[in-house]
């Protein structure tokens, strides 16, 4: 499956740089967060090899039901009356 998706990838990437979607600003801000995106894969590893499947799953579901709560109490005037 991570082989299709990176030949995907890698094809669709071909084709923005062929059709000019893909600027030097871009690329400029690739580079410069990719060490956190390395480091957030890391740290991810890291952590999967230590929790059980179970317990994460529900890390997971805690975590995206606060974001929600925070997104609909910040910017949910219209959503809400």
């Amino acid at each position: 499956m991570i082989t299709y998706l990176v030949v995907i990838d890698t094809i669709t990437l071909s084709a923005f740089f062929a059709f000019g979607h893909v600027k030097i600003e871009i690329l400029n801000n690739f580079l410069i967060l990719a060490p956190s995106i390395l480091i957030a894969y890391a740290v991810g590893s890291r952590i999967l090899s230590k929790i059980d499947g179970e317990e994460l799953k529900k890390i997971i579901l805690a975590v995206v039901v606060l974001l929600s709560l925070v997104v609909i109490l910040r910017y949910g005037g219209g959503l809400i009356g």
